[in-house]
Parts: C-alpha cells; structure tokens; sequence
C-alpha cells in the first residue's frame, strides 16, 4: 500500500505542478489582456484572446486529469469522493515532505487564482470601460435619440437605416 500511495502522491504533485504553470500562464495572458485595453488600438487583442482561450481549454484539461488522480489517492487512502480534497488529503498523508510539497503548491495554486480573479475583474472593467466610451462617441456622431433601443451597424456592419442627424452628421 505504501508503494501505491507514494506512486499517486508522485504522480498528484506532477499534476498539480503543471496546474500551477497552467494558471500562472493565464495570469500572464489577463495581465496582457488588461495592458492591451488601456492602449488605443486593440491590435494585438485577437491574439491574446485566441491565447487565452487555449489556456484555458489547458487548463480545464488538466483540472479533470487533477480530479482522477485525486480519486485515485483518495480511493487508496479511504477518502470517499464527496470529501476528497487536496485539505483532507493532506490531513491524511503520513509523509511530512509530500505534505509539505502539496501544501505549498496549493498555496501558490491559491494565490495564483486570486492573480487571476483580480487580471480578469480588471480586464472587464476596462472592456467595459472601453465599451461605454465607444457608445458616447456613437451618441456624439449619430444622435442617441435616433438610435436608442436600435442597432446602429447590421449584420455586415453597415449603418443601419433610419439612424442618423447626430451632433457631427453635416457633410463638409
């Protein structure tokens, strides 16, 4: 049994290791992602969002692989499913060094979803931030009252008809 713990154990830091590398990836990507809204031109969104998307997918696939070795130590421990959480395994585990290995990946796992929570809260204020100028602006140009509760751009991005007479609608 000892052999069958210490070869889960391996391989769960394994896991959870490339989980830590995972989300300090889409830290980064948040991060960038923030940077690139505060710049005036959105160039390099397209790739930061398509990056981001991966990660995440990365993330996701490595979460589920997380969940089957964490069962697999848990089952060999006596932990049922529905407690079976990197907290009680470590409540259970007798090697001091594994647990001290898992407590601090857990650790930095913990601070590495908050850098997360906190890049994507941020990047959404300013998406929206962004959002909300850009609609002043069309206000500006077009004339709220022309357009309210209407879309202004169609399907193939053309002005719609019927929305116009703004501020700044003369020709010159």
């Amino acid at each position: 049994m000892e052999a069958a713990v210490k070869s889960q154990t391996e391989s769960l830091l394994e896991i959870l290791e490339e989980e830590l590398g995972a989300l300090l990836e889409l830290a980064e990507l948040l991060q960038k992602k923030a940077g690139a809204l505060t710049r005036p031109d959105l160039d390099d969104m397209e790739d930061i969002l398509s990056a981001e998307e991966e990660a995440v997918e990365r993330l996701k696939k490595i979460e589920r692989e997380r969940a089957v070795r964490t069962d697999r130590l848990a089952s060999i421990l006596g932990i049922s499913p529905e407690e079976c959480r990197l907290k009680t395994l470590l409540e259970r585990m007798d090697d001091g060094e594994v647990k001290r290995k898992i407590g601090d990946i857990r650790q930095k796992m913990r601070a590495a979803a908050r850098r997360v929570s906190s890049f994507n809260r941020k990047a959404d204020a300013l998406a929206s931030q962004r959002a909300a100028y850009t609609e002043l602006m069309l206000n500006v140009f077009y004339g709220a009252a022309n357009w309210a509760g209407k879309e202004l751009y169609d399907s193939q991005g053309r002005l719609t008809e019927g929305v116009g007479g703004g501020r700044l609608d003369y020709s010159v």
